[in-house]
């Protein structure tokens, strides 16, 4: 296994995201990927309770976790002795040995709690397909893969087909036919803006060159459409690509972006917080390639705008056409501050707080990693329920589901807020 311990614990909650589509009690899902269904139920529990401190009714979190995150009671038990073992949670037992309480603490960095349940499952004794989901899931992250090349790159003809098996019926992986005979396979779970015409840009270039280009902009978000990225032009042209244009100080320039996210039809109210993320972002990235006075810490100018009470960003002569995008799209206001100075200022609405968080992931991480379980953004424009991307796309089977009402009064009890 390849992958560093934070990205298997992110992969294995993804996977699991698309596993709650379909029925897991098929052999193959339940006989092979345990190690990883079990991580991921994990990393989806521990984020979720995150900040509670202390549940004092378990049959709440029961209750929830079946519900939103497709966790039974069966399943349950071991996903909170994994916790507890990682030291995340402490299970308080009563006289019967029935779990009476439970006690969190889940770190606060997103990045530190994925790295600890990634040396988990390694040390769970997962199978070849486990490991094979997981890198082969982290790859298609970045760019699509023949079919061939994964059989080659794993040596395990078998565990790639039954990767294929699983991720079509989970809807995270999905594969195209190539004029050459070979297949293409890609995840939904990176935000192709036209996935059809992946196929006809692979006939179009060389294979390891769409990966590199492409990894580039995974690495870097935002990233310049300078004369020599060929393969990226020509992608953002046929709509593959997602990419914003700045104009400023610098003259106008163009940035490409390869968010990780659903299909943005199956998800269009998400879909307003990840556009307005992409226009901060490439106003941040003029800025930081463009601007006559260029901007040496982009993270740390985001995190500045994001938290008026520090001060937020100071007032600048480039702000009025660097921020015009983000202005336009009332995502920020530009306030005079005298002569040609302009301040941005956050505008203080929930989609732009999350857009802007988000975009801050992006630029750290290349995708979203502390914002991809925060409960605002979670629940922002769903009507309470919220959907893994996966599940969006395909729910799985009719669920008796309960009131909106009812089910808040349990989460707030599970708080301790009743």
């Amino acid at each position: 296994m390849t992958l560093e311990p934070r990205l298997v614990g992110l992969r294995a909650q993804d996977i699991y995201a698309g596993l709650q589509t379909v029925d897991q009690t098929s052999g193959l899902i339940a006989g092979k990927l345990d190690a990883t269904r079990l991580t991921g139920m994990a990393a989806t529990v521990a984020a979720n309770i995150k900040g509670i401190d202390v549940i004092q009714d378990p049959t709440t979190l029961t209750v929830v976790a079946a519900q939103q995150w497709g966790i039974d009671s069966i399943a349950l038990p071991a996903v909170l002795e994994v916790l507890q073992e990682v030291g995340y949670v402490t299970l308080h037992r009563d006289a019967n040995g029935k779990v009476a309480r439970i006690d969190e603490r889940v770190p606060l960095l997103h990045g530190d709690m994925y790295a600890t349940l990634g040396e988990q499952w390694a040390a769970s004794n997962p199978t070849d397909l486990d490991a094979v989901s997981l890198e082969a899931l982290d790859s298609l992250a970045s760019a699509p893969v023949r079919v061939s090349e994964m059989e080659d790159r794993y040596d395990a003809t078998d565990a790639v087909q039954s990767l294929i098996t699983i991720g079509e019926a989970a809807q995270f992986v999905k594969r195209f036919d190539l004029s050459d005979g070979d297949q293409l396979l890609w995840s939904p779970y990176c935000a192709y803006e036209k996935p059809e015409a992946l196929g006809p840009l692979f006939e179009r270039f060389d294979d390891e060159e769409i990966r590199r280009e492409f990894d580039r902009v995974r690495n870097y978000q935002g990233l310049p459409l300078d004369g020599t990225a060929a393969v990226l032009i020509d992608a953002v042209g046929h709509g593959i690509l997602a990419a914003n244009a700045i104009e400023g100080s610098g003259g106008k320039a163009r940035f490409a972006f390869l968010p990780y996210r659903a299909d943005p039809e199956l998800r269009h109210l998400k879909k307003v917080i990840l556009d307005k993320a992409l226009i901060l972002l490439a106003c941040v990235r003029y800025g930081e390639h463009y601007a006559k006075h260029p901007i040496t810490s982009p993270a740390a100018l985001l995190a500045k705008l994001l938290d008026p009470p520090s001060g937020g960003l100071s007032a600048t002569t480039e702000a009025s056409s660097q921020y015009m995008s983000a202005a336009q799209a009332q995502i920020v206001r530009l306030e005079p501050a005298g002569g040609s100075y302009y301040r941005a200022v956050l505008v203080d609405r929930p989609d732009n707080v999350a857009a802007g968080a988000l975009a801050l992931d992006l630029l750290r991480h290349g995708e979203p990693v502390d914002t991809r379980e925060d409960p605002d953004q979670r629940l922002l424009f769903t009507g309470g329920r919220y959907l893994t991307p996966l599940m969006t796309m395909k729910e799985s089977r009719p669920k008796a589901q309960l009131d909106g009402d009812a089910l808040l009064g349990i989460i707030q009890t599970m708080q301790g807020e009743r």
